[in-house]
């Protein structure tokens, strides 16, 4: 990608900029430009010499692509249309991806598709998926595969030091191509070499010879940033044939930017040149915008460039779609923004309608006029291309350097039509627009061009510009929760980026339900740094919260949960991004640790712990302040003060073991005075049910004042201080003075051990009163590892977030009593949603079979009418057992 950490500068701006004057000035020369005064005339000769116009492309790597398979439908299609669908957008004519290998190169890892010689999954990944959609959309999509990286098991030492440079990476390579083929139904039609790194000759002979011998129609292109003078493959393709013959096409990275853009002996060669990765900047930054009036305007004058002043004949950016977090290396690659998939919103681009100049206008196949394209004396240039049957054409030209319009006369000759041209235009107050439709007058068509502008005028017609817009951007969902189990077996888990190994969604182990596994435990050959592997998620801007997951080990590597980052590099040293970290290993060990980029890990605090390695245990990390608290199944195992990252992202961790996660939570530490409403709450309607002083808004259950009794207000909670474990035994319910119909509650409860209460709603204060607890819904809370119900364990009915005996939440463990949890409850008419600390455990409706099955098969089914109750006042069960309460909030809706 540019390589950030290898940067590949070798020559200044100045050297660029008198380069580039030279260049042009000789092009201007040896053109068929007539200047006449200020108003230049172009020939337009179908017969000219050129090169072949190979296409414009974007190169998928480097995880750039990893959110965009997380964005929901309709959204996702529509920016795969802006980037691959000719006529609407970008209308990519290349796609490279990268063959994965479980090793971060530059944004994260991309999991391999044969992580051993016997292992074989092509399902992994979003490569394969976005090759797909790409080409459905353009079935003449050119599709290019490189690899930055390789699993363990295809390398080889050579001096000491691995490399992938091997006969059973040649077979990978090839065997990649092949399974496009058979599962995908796609042909590779070009494989590089390996990216960025020094190249070796036997090595692509014996590539060449691989594909031949399994019949492989795949072409190689050689090679892709190689370090020191990228042309230095050139002369040797002239001393050696074999050498001539493996190599299809010579392509460097950053020409524009590095230089030189060619060299004669690359020329020489009368093969292809490509400018295999560029952008518009440097490959190590700074990373500039993609709008046009910075992007956008560089791409226009880069794509021209590259062709008039390196014979470049294709030009790939990475990336397509900046579709990964904004923390990551690189940010902003894409010719597009995609990196939100929670709200669906993209943003389309400057850079986007750059590209659509080109690729909208001209093929691959076409063919260049050398002598119909130049510089404009008053700044810019021009490239002039024809169709393969030497009748239709089209010219791009860019006017950004210029200060004045520009009248231009054009002459088709040599078999190219005179008929009617459409002129498209983009600038600062026009994006990608049909401005104008001329017919040439006596043959020549004559036209004046606004500065700092981008035109294309062509003979051709089928262009256009998509006009769907996106939804609003969100930020990342908070709270926020995953347990895995909507996530297909052997992939990815929504919205995690992996960093370094692989991630992935395993049956769990020692408890049923999915979790999430590191899996890879051999360090693949890398292409940079090799960090720990991690996988993160989140928003940079959260300060205060708190990161929590079950973790089992099954191996020697520790457990790593990490809060607040600010920085995603990691090197070999600290092998971690920036933020605080915990880690906990297998025989309790732990430390606190906090981390920044290039400088020595400092402990906060550390120590150890007895633990059963072959049970389940809960991480905890949470922020507050300058406080870092870290707990271990719920028991404090220290709390530390540090000012050195104040807000980040979270992470999951390990070292290259295997290690299961599960049950991810991610919550709010209260920043805010508990039991009060922020501003945007109360512009969002929300209303406080407990002000956190006094029972203001509350009686006892058949009552018209509260009860003396039982329940009190103690240090912002509202607490049932109760004995008996009777069911309205003690002080009795509390009730709402009101009663809601829809609505959206939520409150933040504690249970002591082998506790047992509830939350219930639709209560209605029937006649007679019950001996027990008015009937209504029931939101449980109880202890449900200790609590014995008639003798036994609970059943999954009476666990904690179920409607009680009648729906179950599907929960994947116990819930850990004495902490506090943050529960919610939506119900709009029929449609009742329960979540428990950010994670939708409960959905049902009362108009399904099941809710009234499970109503028949209840305590309930004697009560008239529970299935349909129309609203109710809510209630805090007495169930002789200690319970507190705080935060309860209510929205009613409509």
């Amino acid at each position: 990608m540019g390589k950030a950490r290898r940067e590949l500068i070798r020559h200044s701006a100045n050297d660029r900029r008198g380069r580039f004057s030279m260049t042009g000035l000789a092009l201007l020369l040896c053109t068929g430009v007539v200047v006449s005064g200020q108003q230049p005339s172009v020939l337009l000769d179908g017969s000219s010499k050129g090169r072949v116009f190979d296409g414009l492309g974007g190169v998928s790597a480097g995880a750039s692509s990893r959110l965009l398979i997380d964005y929901p439908e309709p959204q996702r299609s529509q920016i795969l249309d802006y980037l691959f669908k000719p006529g609407y957008g970008a209308a990519l004519q290349h796609l490279k991806v990268e063959i994965g290998a479980d090793v971060n190169s530059t944004d994260g890892s991309e999991p391999s598709h044969m992580r051993t010689a016997s292992d074989h999954n092509s399902s992994r990944g979003y490569e394969w998926w976005l090759m797909a959609e790409a080409h459905k959309r353009n079935p003449h999509v050119i599709l290019e595969v490189l690899p930055w990286g390789a699993p363990k098991w295809v390398g080889s030492n050579s001096g000491g030091k691995e490399t992938l440079y091997s006969s059973k990476m040649a077979d990978y390579v090839a065997d990649f191509i092949r399974t496009a083929k058979r599962d995908y139904s796609l042909d590779i039609a070009y494989a590089g070499i390996w990216n960025e790194t020094a190249y070796d000759v036997a090595y692509i002979k014996e590539l060449r010879s691989n594909f031949k011998a399994h019949h492989l129609s795949t072409r190689i292109i050689c090679c892709d940033g190689n370090p020191g003078d990228q042309w230095t493959i050139a002369p040797e393709i002239l001393k050696d044939p074999d050498l001539a013959t493996a190599i299809d096409v010579i392509g460097v990275h950053y020409p524009f930017w590095f230089g030189p853009t060619t060299t004669d002996a690359a020329r020489r060669t009368n093969k292809p040149l490509w400018s295999s990765e560029d952008q518009p900047n440097r490959g190590s930054g700074p990373f500039v915008s993609r709008d046009w009036h910075v992007g956008g305007r560089i791409l226009a004058h880069l794509y021209n460039k590259n062709y008039l002043e390196g014979s470049l004949t294709a030009t790939e950016i990475w990336s397509p779609v900046t579709s990964y977090y904004d923390i990551l290396a690189a940010p902003n690659s894409g010719l597009m923004y995609a990196n939100t998939p929670w709200s669906g919103h993209y943003d389309v681009q400057g850079t986007i309608w750059a590209t659509a100049h080109t690729t909208q206008f001209a093929q691959p196949g076409w063919q260049y006029l050398d002598s119909s394209s130049g510089n404009l004396p008053e700044k810019g240039t021009y490239v002039a291309l024809r169709s393969p049957d030497a009748k239709d054409w089209s010219v791009i030209l860019e006017t950004i350097d210029a200060k004045h319009p520009q009248t231009v006369s054009f002459r088709p000759a040599g078999g190219l039509a005179a008929n009617e041209v459409h002129i498209w235009e983009t600038n600062d107050s026009r994006t990608f627009e049909h401005v104008a439709d001329v017919k040439p007058v006596n043959g020549t068509l004559t036209y004046t061009f606004d500065p700092d502008s981008l035109y294309s005028l062509t003979t051709t017609t089928g262009q256009g510009k998509g006009s769907v817009k996106p939804p609003a951007a969100k930020p990342f969902p908070f709270p926020y929760g995953d347990d895995f189990e909507k996530t297909q077996l052997g992939h990815s888990a929504k919205y995690l980026a992996d960093q370094d190994g692989a991630f992935e969604v395993r049956d769990c182990n020692g408890r049923s339900g999915r979790c999430l596994e590191q899996v890879i435990t051999d360090k693949a050959i890398p292409w940079g740094a090799l960090p720990d592997p991690i996988t993160l998620a989140g928003d940079e801007n959260w300060t205060d919260y708190r990161v929590a997951a079950d973790v089992r080990f099954l191996s020697e590597s520790p457990a790593v949960v990490i809060g607040r980052i600010d920085a995603s590099a990691a090197d070999d040293k600290t092998r971690l991004p920036g933020g605080y970290v915990l880690r906990v290993k297998p025989d309790g060990i732990w430390e606190i640790l906090s981390v920044e980029y290039k400088k020595p890990a400092v402990t906060l605090a550390s120590g150890s712990i007895a633990i059963d390695r072959n049970q389940w245990h809960r991480l905890e990390l949470s922020f507050n302040g300058t406080q870092i608290a870290a707990a271990l199944d719920g028991k404090l195992l220290a709390t530390a003060e540090s000012s050195v990252h104040s807000h980040g992202m979270f992470a999951l961790g390990t070292e290259w073991g295997h290690i299961q996660f599960d049950n991810l939570r991610v919550t709010a530490v209260e920043a805010q005075s508990a039991n009060t409403l922020t501003p945007a709450e109360v512009r969002d309607g929300w209303k406080l049910l407990f002000d956190g002083h006094s029972t203001k808004g509350w009686r006892g259950a058949y009552m018209q004042t509260f009860p003396s009794k039982g329940w009190d207000v103690s240090d912002g909670e509202l607490r049932g201080v109760l004995s008996g474990g009777m069911e309205a035994g003690d002080a009795g319910d509390i009730v709402t003075l009101n009663k809601y119909t829809s609505f959206d509650l939520v409150f933040d409860w504690k249970l002591g051990l082998g506790g047992n209460s509830g939350v219930k709603y639709f209560v209605e204060e029937r006649q007679p009163k019950p001996a027990g607890s008015q009937p209504g819904y029931e939101y449980q809370i109880i202890d449900d590892a200790n609590y014995i119900y008639r003798g036994e364990h609970l059943p999954p009915r009476l666990k904690t977030a179920s409607i009680y005996d009648v729906v179950p939440a599907n929960l994947k463990g116990d819930t850990q009593m004495g902490v506090w949890h943050h529960s919610r409850v939506l119900v709009r008419g029929d449609h009742i949603q329960h979540w428990l600390d950010g994670i939708e455990v409960l959905d049902v409706d009362r108009k399904f079979a099941r809710f009234k099955q499970g109503v028949a098969e209840s305590k309930f089914n004697g009560y008239p009418g529970f299935a349909s109750i129309p609203s109710g006042y809510i209630l805090l069960q007495d169930h002789g057992h200690n319970v507190a309460f705080k935060n309860i909030k209510i929205k009613e809706l409509p």
